[in-house]
């Protein structure tokens, strides 16, 4: 089979790879759409994210979705041809933070994509049956690919409790971003404040119910929103951009008693923020990583009709291009919001 291998930084060369053999509980799946992440990025531009480091020739890419070729042993619940998205956490299932429901914090996990876990810019992966989620008739491949950059925009709305009425602003308008805003819509939100460097994006975000829009190159947003909620702040901001200066945004815009929600990755370790303004408002600054049990829901509610997506999708890339992509996205060129390789 073909798979894409990171062999250096900003190096990509397409090679031959064994085709993964199906084991006890597990199913063969035909890779056929892979969506570049951030965090695809950072490996390819840095070799690295924190502490983990591609050692080697290394395969990216964990949001995915294709069809169902081959079944282990037992192994009922899925069939030949069937579509399905695809988790890339494999947790272990059995340690204190799995079983209190937050396996996206299993320090065991098996992630697609992250070292020293190949990712899924491969033709064929083997994996845990468990680990795919069939994809209803009226749900597209490209679909099953955003549900799970669209869950951890879930999982973060879920963990803030943002709340019918609420006010809402997020810093960075992204797939992350704008998922983000997709679910603070849904969860109520009266009003919802979004700030982003490249206008499509920005247009995008207009588009999908952001109430006010801000080009941080043209004015100072916190200050806009400032003055849009006579002073208060929002009851909940989210930073989606993985800068340091949208943190101090998040922060300064947030209101008294208010939450900020962290989602971004940086390319630092270490960040500063106004601590004596989070500290004055009595701030919850609250962490997300990944996302649990929320590809499932934002499967539901895509087949229901609650969210339209599919028109993230911006680019589309063929496996032998997948460097172009990945550079692409790194550079924000060409209005990208979402790129997706086809493999």
């Amino acid at each position: 089979m073909k798979a894409a291998f990171l062999i250096g930084k900003e190096q990509i060369e397409i090679q031959d790879a064994a085709q993964p053999v199906v084991g006890n509980g597990e199913a063969l799946v035909r890779v056929k759409k892979v969506g570049i992440c951030g965090s695809d990025v950072h490996y390819f531009k840095k070799g690295r994210i924190g502490e983990q480091i591609v050692s080697g020739s290394f395969i990216l890419g964990h949001e995915a979705a294709g069809e169902v070729v081959e079944t282990g042993p037992n192994v009922k619940d899925f069939t030949v041809g069937q579509k399905v998205a695809i988790e890339p956490g494999i947790s272990c299932g059995k340690c204190e933070v799995c079983l209190t429901g937050k396996p996206n914090l299993c320090t065991s996990v098996k992630f697609l994509g992250t070292p020293p876990t190949s990712g899924a810019f491969q033709e064929f992966l083997a994996m845990p049956a468990a680990n795919f989620i069939p994809l209803p008739d009226n749900v597209s491949l490209e679909e099953g690919v955003l549900s799970e950059p669209l869950g951890i925009g879930l999982y973060a709305v879920n963990l803030i409790r943002v709340s019918p009425g609420d006010s809402v602003a997020i810093f960075g308008c992204g797939p992350i971003g704008l998922a983000i805003l997709f679910f603070a819509k849904l969860a109520g939100a009266a009003s919802i404040f979004a700030t982003d460097l490249i206008p499509e994006r920005r247009a995008y975000a207009k588009q999908a119910g952001a109430d006010y829009v801000f080009d941080p190159k043209k004015g100072n947003p916190v200050k806009e929103i400032l003055d849009l909620t006579e002073g208060r702040g929002v009851h909940s901001a989210f930073e989606a951009a993985g800068q340091k200066e949208t943190l101090v945004q998040a922060i300064d815009s947030a209101s008294m008693a208010g939450k900020v929600g962290m989602v971004g990755i940086p390319a630092e370790d270490c960040w500063q923020f106004p601590s004596f303004g989070a500290r004055r408002k009595e701030l919850a600054l609250l962490n997300v990583r990944r996302s649990a049990f929320a590809a499932e829901k934002v499967i539901r509610l895509i087949a229901a009709g609650k969210i339209n997506a599919k028109d993230m999708v911006t680019h589309n890339f063929p496996l032998e291009r997948v460097s172009e992509g990945l550079q692409l996205v790194a550079d924000y060129r060409e209005g990208v919001i979402k790129a997706i390789v086809d493999i």
